[in-house]
């Protein structure tokens, strides 16, 4: 089962996949003073609302400026696609087009405080769009961690990683949990291809030897980035267990190899 055996996940997000900083703009309730339907029926109508202002999320637009309030609006809808992610995952994709789609409001709006995504309790839309290339990124990541098919492909979790390190510091999903399950898979392919070396040591001791070794070294270098809360007791025994035949086996080659491959090793996300 992959990263759901050491770090479940029901049928949607939790509080402990997700990072508290971030969680208020995934929860906070979506208001205006009108809808776009309305907004667009009085336009056609009337030119524009008889109100100077429409308030959409935290911030008050000029109402006769059409562009600036579709781009709230279209912002505002982005929000309520993710949140609509949180409780069905399968939308996490079209919650990503969305999000890529924003674009900063170039006009100056009242009160921006950009520093966060909800002031006095509403949504700040023109923060959000502002970040939308790294908010697409972590929907991205939201959309692939839901797969369970992607938490045993070592290329998945590092494109995911990836994905996850260009969302910094607006994560969905812990960073650091994404770049942890990839050195489990690592860890434990390593560990399968050194196994499989040991059966050509009668027709080729050298090169299974070389092999094994290599294979080795990455899985003890890739065991040091799991989060110890991930290791597996079938996982820690593996590791332990091939120890013991590198103290007894290869004690005066391996270090160089594992001096060498821990050089070379690149940590997902990274």
């Amino acid at each position: 089962m992959g990263i759901y055996k050491c770090d479940p996940l029901q049928s949607k997000l939790t509080p402990a996949t997700m990072l508290k900083t971030q969680k208020r703009w995934l929860t906070t309730k979506p208001t205006s003073t009108m809808t776009l339907k309305q907004y667009n029926e009085i336009t056609e109508t009337n030119g524009c609302p008889a109100d100077p202002y429409i308030i959409i999320g935290a911030h008050g637009y000029a109402s006769n400026n059409v562009e600036l309030v579709r781009k709230a609006f279209k912002a505002e809808d982005a929000v309520k696609k993710a949140q609509e992610a949180l409780e069905i995952p399968e939308r996490w994709d079209a919650a990503t087009d969305v999000v890529a789609d924003l674009t900063p409001f170039e006009e100056a709006v009242p009160s921006h405080d950009a520093d966060s995504f909800v002031v006095r309790g509403a949504l700040n839309l023109p923060a959000i769009a502002d970040n939308a290339v790294k908010l697409a990124a972590a929907c991205s990541v939201a959309t692939m961690y839901h797969d369970p098919k992607s938490h045993n492909s070592a290329d998945t979790l590092k494109a995911m990683a990836t994905a996850s390190s260009i969302s910094k510091p607006f994560h969905i999903i812990d960073h650091g949990r994404i770049v942890s399950r990839h050195a489990i898979v690592t860890c434990e392919n390593a560990l399968d291809a050194a196994a499989a070396a040991l059966e050509l040591v009668d027709t080729d001791p050298h090169g299974a030897a070389a092999s094994y070794q290599t294979n080795i070294a990455t899985a003890t270098v890739a065991y040091s980035h799991i989060n110890k809360s991930m290791v597996t007791a079938e996982l820690k025994a593996s590791r332990y267990a091939v120890d013991e035949r590198i103290q007894t086996t290869y004690v005066d080659t391996f270090p160089a190899i594992l001096k060498s491959v821990s050089a070379a090793y690149v940590p997902a996300g990274v």
